[in-house]
């Protein structure tokens, strides 16, 4: 994956922007073999606050967590109330891509 940062995310997101506009397209770090393997393509990810990170969780387990620039202002709008979503892109030697997006009502 190219552009992004050292963790792996591309965020596109501008100070201007609130959270329902938050977009993220991250690889997720320290993930859980065992819950990667009942992940596949398209999979939806609940993506919560777990202390004070941002992790991904299938089945209430968690896959990953989201290392990303834009993981403060993901973590700032969770506290708000916001509910994110993450869908599976990428699934490849145990990495796994995720895009995250304000969930659908």
């Amino acid at each position: 994956m190219s552009g992004g940062d050292s963790t792996g995310g591309i965020g596109i997101f501008t100070p201007e922007e609130n959270c329902d506009d938050l977009f993220i397209k991250v690889r997720l770090s320290s993930v859980v073999e065992e819950v990667l393997k009942n992940i596949s393509l398209r999979t939806e990810l609940d993506i919560v606050k777990e202390g004070g990170s941002v992790v991904a969780k299938h089945g209430g387990n968690i896959a990953g967590s989201i290392a990303s620039r834009d993981v403060i202002k993901l973590l700032k709008c969770i506290e708000e109330g916001k509910q994110y979503t993450g869908f599976v892109m990428e699934i490849n030697d145990g990495k796994c891509v995720v895009q995250i997006s304000k969930k659908k009502k």
